[in-house]
């Protein structure tokens, strides 16, 4: 593996070398071997397409083309885009070999940062009459915190005959480690960036740096064998305009859409009451818990926050109250959270929840199940929403409910 780190740029329209030659890798070969190149590729106008390929000398003979090339198409002026192509070279002739990126513009002006090329020569795996593993994927993590060291999930590789090469390449800084058990007790390959092999019936895991910008997914590229797999990691983005709901926002809070009773923006916690955000693994540790809307008794009282839009003065008023069924034990959960920097979250009211509910596959990490509203019906019950299939309902106010917390 090579990398230049240096931003560089060319105007031509045919594969050439940019004011620094490379990356280049040269290495022995047999008459195939996997070719990975990667960069942060841009272009001066929108819609116009950068080219980076490479070019093979020594042993070989064999010029740049699109046939072995990655490509990038601006969908505006100067936007930036994380590129890898991996490609499986055949038809080499045995012996050294040197690899060499080269670079075209379609029109315009291109610019090329932190150039990775990555060769692996197929020798040592000619001999197995199977090297191609079963498919396989990690799961790609979004809304996660910037600069953030994240591990993908842990997975088994299987489908193959015998020993493979593997390698990573992308953006982040990417490693990879492979081990002898799901839980990666024990480790076969510690983190590495450099090619390594693995067995059939091992496992793997990935890792790499977030972006230190809101809004942006690094990629890793892992191969093993003649099997390769891409791997997201998406940065909370920015939501200071009109992010789209779902929207991992740069405090960790997510974008949870327009309020019911002026179109104001309201935003969630990423996880359930009881539970908390794990950004190496993006996801919800814990148990949820339920929680009563009010102390868990048969002491009923009227508390008269009937507000089906305003869940902030729903919860503040109820979390005041020291009444027969105080504590309120949802909105009171709520009013006391303090996360991602903020206090101001509350219970959100019935038609507050139900646009929450509206968005709940974008926002994610909700339980199929029942979740209180801070909306009170009568002296024994209060507004409760199904997050199975969206219905509202009734529920006594000593039930023990799902909560998930709302601010604006």
């Amino acid at each position: 593996m090579n990398t230049v780190s240096t931003s560089q740029t060319t105007t031509s329209t045919t594969y050439t070398n940019l004011a620094t030659t490379g990356p280049a890798v040269t290495l022995a070969t047999d008459t195939s071997a996997i070719v990975i190149a990667t960069a942060e590729i841009s272009n001066n106008t929108a819609s116009k397409q950068c080219k980076m390929g490479f070019a093979v000398s020594g042993a070989t003979t064999m010029a740049a083309s699109d046939t072995y090339a990655t490509w990038a198409t601006s969908a505006g002026a100067n936007g930036i885009y994380q590129m890898s192509g991996m490609f499986y070279v055949t038809g080499l002739t045995a012996g050294n070999n040197t690899f060499t990126a080269k670079y075209a513009a379609v029109s315009n002006t291109c610019t090329f940062v932190n150039r990775t090329l990555i060769v692996i020569a197929q020798a040592s795996v000619a001999t197995c009459s199977d090297t191609t593993p079963d498919a396989f994927s990690f799961t790609n993590q979004t809304n996660v915190s910037t600069s953030t060291l994240t591990n993908s999930d842990i997975i088994q590789l299987s489908g193959f005959n015998c020993t493979v090469n593997t390698a990573i390449s992308g953006s982040g800084s990417p490693a990879y480690r492979t081990c002898s058990d799901s839980g990666c007790s024990t480790v076969v390959q510690d983190w590495t960036t450099g090619a390594s092999s693995i067995a059939s019936g091992q496992y793997i895991q990935a890792r790499l740096t977030s972006s230190s910008t809101g809004g942006v997914q690094y990629n890793a590229v892992l191969i093993a064998g003649n099997g390769s797999t891409s791997w997201g990691v998406a940065t909370a983005g920015d939501c200071s305009g009109s992010p789209a709901v779902g929207t991992g926002c740069s405090d960790g809070t997510v974008y949870a859409g327009q309020s019911a009773d002026g179109n104001v923006k309201m935003y969630v916690t990423r996880c359930n009451a009881g539970q908390t955000w794990n950004s190496g693994t993006s996801t919800c540790d814990g148990s949820a818990w339920t929680l009563n809307w009010n102390n868990g008794t048969t002491n009923w009282t009227d508390t008269g926050y009937y507000s089906a839009n305003t869940g902030r003065a729903n919860t503040t008023g109820l979390a005041a109250l020291a009444d027969a069924g105080s504590p309120h034990n949802a909105a009171q959960y709520c009013e006391n959270l303090d996360e991602d920097g903020h206090t101001d979250w509350y219970l959100p009211a019935k038609n507050e929840l139900a646009t929450i509910y509206g968005g709940k596959a974008a926002i994610g990490n909700f339980i199929n199940d029942w979740y209180w509203t801070s909306t009170e019906n009568y002296t024994d019950d209060a507004w409760s929403h199904d997050f199975t299939d969206g219905s509202q309902s009734l529920s006594t106010k000593s039930n023990a409910l799902y909560v998930r917390c709302a601010r604006r």
